[in-house]
């Protein structure tokens, strides 16, 4: 009997070996892939290795991998589309995280300040050196409401100072939940403060020149209401300067009418050899 148990032991022995060895090397396998996925590589293999007796659970993994590599391509996707929006944008965008540092700005941003340097990862009131937008940045943090600022910054000579409307708004993860950062928005207006200060200096000279002539015209009815029927000469001189004025204040409606004109683009200049 004992002739036959050795061959049988042997036999069982070399199985169990088998079995060890092939649950060791879909183990191997199966670890190798974790390994992988933990370190940031989603891109595990399709093909099916032998990594019995784990082959089910390596499918479900290759599933995790497959899910994680989707979402990497709809995070990149989504992040080409942000960078898009934000290069075509004309406003600057400045986004500040809870730390009061800055996280991201696009193009439009760095043309506008072109004396900024590197502002990534530096604290919003080292770049711009601005007190009121950094106290409005903490406001919104730490308040979630939108703030509205206006602010000037100055330009080497002759240069005018450049005007901004800064809006500053929370970004939330979900309604109601706390800021996690704040997204500005910079509006150069520079350009439409300095034609509002030229349209009210407009203003301001053209009722001087309306109030010159009418002033003397005011002067001279009230001379002649006050009677002068004994001085023709004065009569005379009157109403050659009333006349005069009247003049004036046509000329200067004519002036007012052509700038309209030219502001709606009604009329063009018409431009003929001599």
């Amino acid at each position: 009997m004992i002739w036959l148990a050795l061959p049988v032991a042997v036999a069982i022995a070399l199985g169990t070996a088998f079995l060890i060895l092939r649950i060791a090397k879909g183990w191997r396998v199966l670890r190798g892939d974790l390994r992988r996925l933990a370190c940031g590589d989603i891109a595990i293999a399709e093909r099916q290795p032998d990594s019995w007796p784990f082959a089910k659970t390596r499918a479900d993994l290759l599933r995790i991998a497959g899910h994680l590599r989707q979402l990497d391509r709809q995070v990149a996707d989504e992040g080409l589309s942000l960078r898009t929006i934000l290069s075509s944008m004309k406003e600057g965008i400045l986004i500040v995280n809870r730390e009061r540092r800055i996280t991201l700005v696009n193009d439009a941003l760095c043309s506008q300040f072109p004396e900024i340097k590197s502002p990534l990862g530096r604290p919003v009131l080292e770049v711009f050196r601005r007190h009121e937008l950094e106290q409005a940045a903490s406001a919104v943090l730490n308040g979630g409401r939108i703030r509205s600022l206006e602010m000037s910054f100055p330009q080497p000579a002759p240069a005018l100072p450049r005007q901004f409307d800064v809006h500053v708004a929370p970004l939330l993860v979900s309604p109601g939940s706390p800021a996690q950062a704040v997204l500005a928005v910079f509006q150069d207006v520079t350009e439409v403060r300095n034609l509002e200060a030229a349209r009210r200096e407009f203003v301001a000279n053209v009722s001087h020149e309306f109030r010159t002539p009418l002033t003397i015209i005011n002067g001279y009815v009230e001379t002649l209401l006050d009677g002068t029927d004994d001085d023709p000469a004065m009569v005379g001189l009157s109403l050659q300067a009333i006349h005069r004025n009247v003049q004036r204040l046509a000329l200067l409606i004519d002036d007012l009418l052509t700038i309209s004109s030219f502001e709606g683009r009604a009329r063009l200049l018409e431009c003929r050899k001599t």
